[in-house]
């Protein structure tokens, strides 16, 4: 079955598991009173009636996998629930009716529908399962080891019915019981796990509404700041070209320096641009896996700290992508990787195919990440390091481009063997004849 991803999904799910149990024990109990005690009870119908139970639930079960969410409402639970009951004042009319005590599963429908149906339907099947027993004590067929009778009596199989009479009291009680804490429990472990899950993701929405709110406050910033960078770069270079006339050396160390530390400013506000998710309007473009690769890696200083692994049959895939921003994504995870890795130790970059997707892979050398770290590691804003070395959006920020190509990320960590962030990304169809996997 499909992950429980709703409330609704979550009652459907133990609705089928607990009829799926009665059915069992239905065919259990028949089973032992014709194999152990011999009494005649009309067989056919009573396994007509266990058929019909398997039959519904092999339909909502149908129901469940083939419409999801969309097919399961309080109206197909309330069917179900009333099915059962007359289901079982069917079983009980035909096995000795009032004096059978297994009566007391009508209680098992209470509080089913009190748990998984609306008020109302809730009380219209309270109702019903009142009606069910009052009608077993009307019309049904007695049952010679369970008849009380209506005197009192002294003989032996009179005595005798009373003793199964009591036990058979004893294992209802016992059963119901125990399946209706089971099913409580678990249902209400299930509902918890669900809120925990909701709560996790609007968390999540939240920060990531954050993000592209300080994505434009950054993206704003750089743009005011990139016309006077522009004037003093130009005026520095002025200044530079008439010092150079002069002979003054002085100058035009200065003036380089200004020139060189303007180009930082331009940097930085790039990086500043792109760690807040500013290459949301680029356009994708089409290029091949090595030149994706060959242009991300070319600006980066520490390139000479990266092994590069690219399986031959993979170098010339298409893609269809954003390729400045595809480039500052992989630069990002190179430098986390840098940084968790020991002092000049390589970090590995490689690419392969992994059936449909091209798949790269970024591999620190580092410690790993404990699972609390690792469970949170593409939250935005969460980071472990200091406050001067990031502000913990560069794993959320991949992720997010992976996807918006319709591509996966994936996060790999185990203590002691260091880190692997896997990007999956689906190839850009061609009308060659070369590979085109279809995803």
């Amino acid at each position: 079955m499909a992950p429980v991803t709703s409330a609704s999904n979550i009652n459907v799910h133990w609705l089928i598991k607990l009829r799926w149990l009665a059915v069992l024990g239905q065919l259990v109990a028949v089973t032992a009173v014709r194999l152990l005690l011999d009494e005649p009870l009309p067989w056919a119908a009573l396994g007509a009636l266990i058929a019909t139970a398997a039959a519904s639930n092999i339909v909502l079960t149908a129901r469940v996998r083939s419409r999801g969410e969309a097919g399961i409402h309080a109206g197909v639970l309330t069917a179900v629930i009333v099915l059962d009951v007359l289901l079982l004042t069917g079983m009980l009319a035909l096995s000795g009716g009032r004096d059978n005590p297994f009566a007391l599963f009508y209680i098992v429908h209470v509080v089913l529908a009190a748990v998984l149906l609306p008020p109302r339907a809730a009380w219209a099947t309270t109702a019903l399962c009142v009606l069910g027993y009052a009608t077993i004590f009307v019309w049904y067929t007695p049952h010679p080891l369970l008849h009380m009778g209506d005197h009192q009596g002294h003989g032996a199989a009179h005595t005798h019915g009373w003793h199964l009479h009591l036990q058979g009291m004893l294992i209802a009680l016992a059963l119901t019981s125990v399946l209706i804490v089971y099913f409580v429990t678990r249902l209400t472990s299930d509902r918890e796990g669900l809120e925990l899950s909701l709560r996790v993701a609007r968390e999540r929405e939240g920060l990531a509404r954050h993000a592209h709110a300080l994505a434009s406050f950054a993206a704003s910033a750089a743009h005011e700041m990139a016309s006077p960078l522009t004037a003093i770069a130009i005026t520095a270079r002025e200044i530079e070209r008439s010092a150079e006339q002069g002979g003054d050396d002085d100058v035009i160390e200065d003036a380089r320096t200004v020139r060189e530390q303007v180009e930082a400013c331009r940097e930085i506000l790039s990086r500043i641009s792109y760690d807040a998710g500013m290459q949301l309007g680029e356009e994708p473009d089409s290029c091949t896996l090595q030149e994706a690769i060959e242009s991300s890696l070319t600006p980066w200083k520490d390139r000479h700290r990266a092994d590069l692994l690219l399986a031959s049959d993979v170098v010339d895939a298409p893609l269809h992508l954003p390729k400045r921003a595809f480039g500052e994504c992989l630069r990002s995870l190179l430098r986390n990787a840098v940084a968790a890795s020991p002092q000049d130790a390589p970090v590995q970059i490689s690419a392969h195919w992994a059936d449909a997707w091209v798949c790269i892979e970024v591999r620190d050398r580092g410690h790993g990440m404990p699972p609390d770290i690792l469970r949170r590691a593409d939250e935005p804003f969460f980071t472990t390091r200091g406050p001067a070395q990031g502000m913990g959006l560069g794993l959320y920020l991949a992720r997010t481009l992976i996807q918006d190509i319709g591509g996966h990320f994936e996060i790999h960590s185990e203590q002691g063997a260091g880190t692997t962030v896997r990007l999956l990304i689906p190839p850009a169809p061609t009308d060659n004849h070369g590979r085109n996997p279809t995803y």
